[in-house]
Formats: C-alpha cells, structure tokens, sequence
C-alpha cells in the first residue's frame, strides 16, 4: 500500500446518506465551541490571548489586525480573545477540534483555565443533547442492533495532561521499555466490522501480533480515559484507523492526542495511520506516510512488518 493521497473531500460535505444529520451536528459543535469562546474563554484569557492564538496558528499579522481593531482596556482584552479565537474556529475547514485550545491552555500552564473549558464543553453538549458514540454497537458492514448512545456525562480527555506517568504508577508509564501489546488500534465503534478482520488477521498466523482492541481488552468499569491512557501507554504501535466516522467521533480525537503525545515523548515511529475511506487527514498525521486502503484491500503483511519495526528516536 503506498501513501498517494494526502488530501479527501472536505468533512462533512459529500457524505451521502449521512450528509444531512452530520451537517446538522456541525452545526450544533461550532455553536457549542462559540458559546465557550464567548464566556469561559473571553473571560479568563486576558493579556494572554496573543500566545493563546499562537499556539492555535494564528499569524503575527492577524493579531496584529485583531489588535488593531480593538480598545487596549480590560473590555478590549476580552474582545480580542473572541475575535482571535472565532477566527480560529472560522478556519477549521474540517470537524472543529476544542481540545486543541485545551490542549494549548495545558502547555500555557493554565490549567484552571482548561478545566472550565472541559466542563463547560460537557455542560453545553448535554445541553444540546449531544451523544458520543463510545456505546454505540452499530456496525458498519455487518448486521447488528443499533443501541442507544449515552449521553457525555464525564470528560472526554481527563487525565491526559497526566498521560506521562510517574514510575509510582506501574503498568501505565509510557517510558518502560516493555510493552503488554505490540499495537493499539484507534478505531470509530461504527468501523467495528472492518477493523475486527484486521485485528484477526493481525493475531493469526504467520503474524501472531497481540493487538490491543477496545471491544475486547478495555476493562469493564473502568473510566474511558483510563481505558485509553492504559492502552496507549501499553501498546508499542497505536494503528489509527481514519474515516469520516473517524472525524466524528470525540473518543478517536481523545485517541489521537494521546497517540501523538507518546510519539512526541517517546518514540516519533509509533503511529501509523491506516486510511479506511476517504476523509480529511486529521492535521495531526499530515506529515505521517499512511496505508492507503480506500480500494478495500489491506497489505496485512506489510502491515504487521511495519508493527514489529523498531526504529530508534532520531
């Protein structure tokens, strides 16, 4: 499989039968990201909106314009905080991602500042009668009963400014050496049929790969979170699976962050993106190579040969 395409159709335009209701819950997370703009963030960030839009990619020269167009006073501030802000957020041209402000907030050592950003975002989803999709059993592909998505009650990302473990902790430190599972696989549960033949053919001879799979290895009672942190920081390879499912889905983005900051912290090699369908390549993996198996055929050789590769930090 060769990495030819960085590039899909612009989420969520083009997605068939689905177009209509995911336009729809677009919609309903700008307005839920707005709504944080406008009151915690306005609020709170003050004479560090300028660092804030950095982080964010914003340009000196659009600060500067937003600088220009606004009072210098302490309701000045607060207005150059929403309108750098809302230009970030008019620039996603793809799914709008908060926890990149919360992620910046927890790098600007504002972790205050991030906390109501999280439970504000938890307020206004249940609000909105926003549900994620870490219930849900449907599968795509295969026959199944769809069951009802529960409502966000807890924090998508709590604990993950924590995702480098002290040695205290045993199995959950990212820096030990050996690892519980040769791969991780990041997945939407609505990709479940395609991922779970791969997983099998991962697992079955000549590859005999022990796969990390949520449906399967998560622990039962145990926070999400947690879920996540134990098996990324247990797992030598994270597999991310990307699909327009993908993008929707808040748990994969919680995935993502925490598959990223291990290749930061730890090994830049142990991501490696599988490109289900066509979708926008999430920002994160743009400079990554991926498998491309939009035709419906996996290199499972290849792939497992990928997986046992262990290549040193540069």
């Amino acid at each position: 499989m060769t990495a030819s395409k960085q590039t899909g159709p612009k989420f969520p335009a083009e997605l068939s039968e689905e177009s209509g209701s995911l336009e729809t819950r677009l919609q309903i997370e700008k307005t839920i990201i707005r709504t944080i703009i406008t009151t915690v963030l306005s609020e709170h960030i003050g004479r560090r909106w300028r660092e804030l839009g950095r982080r964010l990619g914003l340009t000196e020269v659009d600060l500067d314009d937003v600088q220009y167009r606004c009072d210098r006073d302490r309701a000045g501030l607060k207005e150059m905080s929403v309108r750098s802000l809302l230009m970030w957020l008019d620039r996603q041209l793809d799914w709008p991602n908060i926890f990149d402000v919360w992620w910046a907030l927890q790098n600007m050592q504002m972790p205050d500042e991030a906390d109501l950003v999280e439970k504000k975002l938890i307020d206004e989803r249940n609000r909105a009668g926003v549900t994620d999709d870490i219930k849900e059993n449907r599968e795509e592909e295969s026959v199944g009963a769809t069951a009802a998505a529960a409502p966000v009650s807890q924090s998508f990302i709590k604990g993950f400014e924590e995702v480098s473990i002290s040695p205290g902790s045993g199995s959950h430190r990212l820096l030990s050496s050996t690892f519980s599972f040769d791969a991780f696989v990041s997945a939407n549960q609505r990709d479940f049929a395609w991922v779970n033949r791969l997983v099998h053919q991962l697992e079955s001879p000549p590859h005999n790969l022990k796969i990390c799979f949520h449906h399967r290895d998560f622990k039962t009672g145990v926070p999400i979170t947690d879920n996540i942190t134990w098996a990324v920081a247990n797992s030598r390879k994270i597999l991310v699976v990307l699909s327009k499912n993908f993008l929707v889905s808040n748990w994969c983005k919680v995935e993502l962050r925490a598959a990223v900051e291990k290749a930061m912290r730890n090994d830049e090699h142990c991501v490696l993106p599988i490109l289900k369908s066509e979708c926008v390549i999430p920002t994160e993996l743009t400079h990554l190579t991926y498998m491309d198996c939009t035709d419906g055929i996996v290199d499972v050789t290849k792939l497992a040969s990928d997986i046992k590769t262990i290549m040193k930090k540069r």
